[in-house]
């Protein structure tokens, strides 16, 4: 049985999205036996703009992608698997753009880090000459 839930980035400045099987704790229920009470907490991080899990069992612990998760909280990517007990959850981010924002790529060079607008984008980073094939997409504010 497939089934969606949504968690928004907005909402996580508020406090972390928990999920689990009790419906008295857990904003996003599981109903699976495997799945323990309280098990994960889902937040967004403003300053790494990304969103983040935590783990919140000692025992019956989550994996993600295939590793044991353990107390830190660990990032997640799109399409990532994250198991509870027997369920797995993959997990798709959609990035919205706000109205005063635009999309750029991220100069992949540490010395560098630059940001590059979609608009005058070329194949390398126009400071440091590096290829941005390998360049992570960024929101940036329009200017």
């Amino acid at each position: 049985m497939q089934r969606s839930q949504t968690v928004r980035s907005d909402r996580q400045f508020q406090r972390p999205v928990k999920v689990g099987r009790d419906p008295l704790r857990s904003e996003v229920v599981i109903n699976n036996p495997t799945v323990s009470g309280l098990h994960v907490a889902i937040y967004f991080d403003p300053t790494a703009e990304q969103f983040l899990v935590t783990n919140l069992r000692e025992t019956n612990p989550p994996w993600l992608n295939g590793k044991r998760l353990k107390q830190e909280p660990m990032p997640l990517s799109h399409n990532c698997r994250l198991q509870l007990g027997e369920v797995m959850v993959t997990v798709q981010i959609h990035q919205t753009v706000p109205a005063n924002a635009e999309y750029g790529l991220k100069c992949p060079n540490p010395k560098c880090g630059k940001v590059s607008p979609y608009d005058s984008l070329k194949l390398v980073c126009p400071w440091c000459g590096t290829s941005l094939a390998s360049a992570q997409s960024v929101i940036v504010p329009r200017s």
